[in-house]
């Protein structure tokens, strides 16, 4: 039965997120900061020191994402417009989850009746000795038909790689978010659908 639930996870069609965060496909855009996240499933297998390395598959300082303050994590939560709890789950926490990941999809431990979906990654708040702040956006799923829900949180002193009970801790990186320059050929059917427009206004006003 749990294998059937996660299976139904992962095939549910994707909710739409706010009109202020953009799906990118390998994370999200917030317009309004203009940062671009990263999926945190992506660098989840990596150690902190991974980031910024030549480490294949975790070199992610080089691409120019940096550990973002748990601040800046709020404020795009803010952003995403989604309510801190709810249940039943806002379809906008969803499509966040979503978006951004997940970093594990399990069997709560605790109470084997539910099954959490969610994304968590540690912050630039804090250090080695002390752990760091890491946010959270967790759904939680029963398996008996109960009504479920979503909800933001925040735990404290998270060391970097900690997986309690089968939860996966990530990273949170953003990185200022440059629009993609058109492909030469994308350009010139452009210009040439301008030109097209322009030479059928003339003839009008002629």
């Amino acid at each position: 039965m749990p294998g059937a639930v996660l299976l139904a996870i992962a095939l549910l069609p994707t909710p739409a997120l706010s009109n202020q965060v953009v799906d990118l496909g390998h994370g999200v855009w917030d317009k309004t900061t203009h940062l671009e996240w990263l999926d945190l499933s992506l660098p989840a297998r990596c150690s902190l020191a991974d980031l910024n390395s030549a480490t294949p598959g975790c070199s992610f300082y080089a691409d120019g994402w940096q550990l973002a303050t748990a601040d800046m994590v709020r404020t795009l939560v803010a952003h995403a417009g989604f309510p801190l709890y709810s249940s039943p789950p806002d379809a906008g926490a969803i499509a966040f989850i979503q978006a951004l990941g997940p970093t594990t999809i399990a069997v709560d431990p605790q109470d084997t009746d539910k099954v959490v979906t969610e994304i968590w990654g540690i912050t630039a708040d804090g250090d080695a000795g002390s752990g760091y702040t890491a946010p959270f956006v967790a759904w939680v799923q029963s398996q008996s038909g109960q009504p479920g829900s979503v909800f933001y949180g925040e735990v404290d002193h998270i060391q970097p790689g900690f997986v309690p009970d089968g939860f996966t801790t990530s990273y949170w990186l953003a990185r200022p978010h440059v629009p993609a320059v058109p492909e030469p050929a994308t350009t010139a059917l452009l210009l040439a659908g301008l030109a097209t427009v322009g030479a059928v206004a003339r003839r009008r006003r002629g």
